[in-house]
């Protein structure tokens, strides 16, 4: 049948890393909350193919490679970390179905909003953007 969690909150754990049994009992899920954790990147999330939203907000992620294949993702909330600089989000041109995103607070935001817009922009084009 249809059953199954389709919500989970994981923020507030001082999680460091995303261990792949933990991620193995996720699947299904369409919204997950990660933030305020001390991830570094979202290196195990790709299983998770099922998400449509995702908060990663306040952790420590410079790396967002992991998010690519999660091509369902709508809303990406990411304000809050340390991504470095345009180049660094690249991986997110692949998630065309993205509508909200939110880098608020991210060294790549802060040093350079024009590059990010453009960068994303092309390849994003319903994308409603937080810098």
């Amino acid at each position: 049948g249809e059953g199954g969690v389709r919500e989970a909150d994981l923020s507030n754990l001082k999680l460091t890393h995303l261990d792949s049994a933990l991620m193995g009992r996720l699947c299904g899920v369409e919204t997950l909350r990660l933030s305020s954790n001390n991830l570094t990147s979202c290196r195990g999330l790709h299983p998770l193919i099922s998400l449509s939203s995702i908060s990663l907000s306040q952790n420590s992620i410079s790396s967002v490679w992991s998010l690519s294949p999660l091509t369902s993702l709508t809303s990406l909330d990411l304000s809050r970390n340390l991504l470095p600089s345009p180049p660094s989000l690249e991986p997110l041109k692949a998630l065309t179905r993205l509508t909200e995103l939110d880098l608020a607070g991210n060294p790549a935001a802060e040093k350079s909003h024009a590059d990010v817009s453009s960068l994303l922009s092309q390849a994003l084009h319903q994308l409603k953007l937080t810098l």
